[in-house]
């Protein structure tokens, strides 16, 4: 009988000792999935808030540019020369003045082109002969900047013509920049008035009248009548407050066209893209598109981009690419389509 007793509370003991065990084994497997649960949630949230702040950056950088250079006809020459030095400062390049412009002549003697890093040059050749028969459209964004000038010269340099969807400034070097890229012979698309997006896209009344004041702007600078439209964030961009469909509609009945892009160098989401990415970007996707049209932006934040610009257009060239402007005849690229 006590060693029937014996066994049952080694059979209760050992049943108390594996049931211990499960809690403990429980608990340590609660302790570390539970941390890496709210870790993984954690991390996903920072990534979403990032991303509110970046897009949140674009549209503070879009405005100030706006403000700060609509505002300079009304400042004194005292005002206007402080401007100016607070924006050298910021940028690589000094704002030209008024009666300033770069000429396709200076640029020249600065070139030409084809010094090459090793690396450069492994690039432009890795690409041989992968674009013929192949059309790609440069298109450059929230325009015009102080790189307008710079961009314009490399492209005549090269011998080839671009699309320049640009926004609303008045300012005197803005309107020379306007006037400058259709003397060139390049086309000029309108890319929204503000740029905001609650003001372009919070009704179809705000969405009509800026893009009647960019086309007027444009229209009265530079006699060009631009039917050609670049929604601000791309039509696939999801900030509407109306469904992008309403503003699509509108274009298509009222003889415009739309472009959205195959390809981008990368610098929407980055200021500062090393050069040769800006190339590898574009490319990636260049040579699998027989009409591809590439995104790039003319701002003052986007120095790389300019960098880039040369080394880029030497890839293109040396793949077979034609490097054309957006007309009447360019194939239609869009992220979304509303018959």
């Amino acid at each position: 009988m006590e060693t029937q007793d014996k066994t049952v509370i080694d059979v209760a003991r050992r049943k108390r000792i594996d049931r211990y065990k499960r809690i403990i084994l429980m608990t340590v497997a609660a302790m570390i999935v539970i941390p890496a649960f709210l870790c993984v949630i954690l991390f996903i949230k920072v990534c979403a808030l990032q991303n509110q702040i970046d897009d949140l950056n674009d549209i503070i950088e879009q405005q100030s540019e706006y403000i700060d250079e609509n505002s300079s006809s009304t400042e004194t020459k005292e005002e206007t020369t402080e401007n100016l030095t607070e924006e050298t400062t910021e940028e690589p390049t000094e704002e030209p003045t008024d009666d300033t412009v770069i000429t396709a002549t200076k640029f020249e003697l600065e070139g030409p082109y084809g010094q090459w890093t090793i690396e450069q040059q492994q690039i432009i050749d890795s690409y041989t002969d992968k674009g013929d028969g192949h059309t790609i459209y440069l298109t450059f964004d929230d325009g015009p900047s102080v790189y307008t000038e710079e961009i314009l010269d490399i492209l005549d340099y090269y011998g080839v013509k671009a699309t320049f969807f640009v926004n609303g400034r008045t300012d005197k070097n803005s309107l020379e920049r306007y006037k400058l890229i259709a003397e060139r012979g390049h086309t000029i698309g309108l890319h929204s008035y503000t740029h905001d997006y609650s003001d372009i896209y919070g009704s179809l009344e705000g969405f009509v009248s800026d893009l009647e004041r960019i086309s007027n702007l444009v229209y009265e600078t530079t006699g060009v009548r631009s039917v050609y439209y670049r929604f601000p964030g791309g039509t696939s961009n999801e900030k509407t407050i109306l469904p992008i469909s309403t503003f699509i509609t509108y274009l298509n009945e009222n003889g415009y066209s739309y472009f959205d892009w195959n390809s981008t160098c990368g610098d929407g989401a980055s200021k500062t893209v090393p050069m040769e990415n800006i190339v590898t970007n574009v490319m990636k996707d260049a040579v699998r598109h027989k009409h591809c049209v590439a995104l790039l932006h003319d701002a003052k934040s986007k120095r790389t981009t300019v960098d880039g610009l040369p080394l880029l257009i030497e890839t293109l060239l040396n793949a077979g690419f034609q490097i054309s402007s957006i007309d009447e005849n360019t194939p239609l690229v869009q992220h979304r389509v509303v018959k």
